[in-house]
């Protein structure tokens, strides 16, 4: 499937996004606030980006990466202290969550002025508009939830890349019965395992299961969900990710 980030404005610098689309922004007195997901040389290669922003713009920009963002959204706009003038958010959820309960900032001006509309994959638009009105701009796009298999393994044992689940589920018996670990999740991390369960969610049920998740029209006790964690808990019973997935910190290599 394919994972999404979002830039979200929040109301009290709402003007903040302009400046990271208009070719002459107008002046700054404040620096402007970043918060993202981004940390190590992720964040270290966007701070590089944000440098040469700030050489052509005269716009100082502070990011501050975040491990858990979400909670920290959240937690500021209780307390009304908010620090942040723009978020980069990887959940078109809490992007329609933030903007029905008028948190954050329209940027449909933004979008349409700058001819973003018609640049931008109208899927990915849709999935950040609430009331016919834009509260985002999508800034990234990839694939995720790729199975990776390791072809020395699998030459060692005479195996090949399963094509259904059967063979898929005949390839983690073999290995789990000549003593290696069949999946690896990272599950300490939390998110890893919200990735198979996203991809499980597509491959039975189709995408637009998940798309009624994201705006509430389904409910998360809904059969069809109920299944798709069935499956999962099955596949950890079997003990194809370990004896214990949600403390793997990496991967067996």
């Amino acid at each position: 499937m394919q994972a999404l980030l979002i830039a979200a404005v929040v109301i009290i610098a709402a003007t903040a996004a302009v400046y990271f689309y208009m070719p002459r922004p107008p002046t700054v007195e404040k620096e402007v606030v970043v918060y993202g997901i981004w940390a190590e040389v992720e964040g270290e290669n966007f701070e590089k980006a944000l440098d040469i922003f700030e050489e052509k713009t005269g716009v100082e920009v502070k990011y501050i990466p975040q491990s858990d963002i979400r909670t920290a959204i959240m937690t500021e706009l209780a307390s009304g202290e908010v620090q942040f003038d723009i978020a980069i958010i990887p959940w078109a959820g809490l992007i329609k969550e933030l903007a029905e309960k008028g948190h954050i900032e329209d940027v449909t001006s933004i979008l349409e002025e700058e001819g973003l509309k018609d640049k931008l994959v109208k899927d990915l638009l849709e999935m950040v508009k609430v009331d016919d009105k834009y509260y985002a701009i999508p800034i990234k796009m990839s694939v995720k939830t790729l199975l990776w298999y390791n072809p020395k393994i699998f030459n060692k044992y005479g195996l090949k890349p399963p094509e259904n689940w059967d063979e898929f589920v005949s390839v983690c018996e073999t290995l789990k019965a000549n003593g290696v670990q069949p999946l690896a999740a990272g599950g300490k991390t939390k998110w890893t395992l919200t990735e198979y369960m996203e991809a499980f969610l597509f491959g039975m049920h189709g995408p637009q299961l998940t798309y009624d998740l994201i705006e509430h029209k389904v409910e998360w006790t809904d059969p069809r969900v109920k299944e798709t964690f069935a499956l999962m808990a099955d596949l950890i019973k079997k003990g194809y990710w370990g004896e214990h997935p949600e403390a793997e910190e990496g991967v067996p290599q």
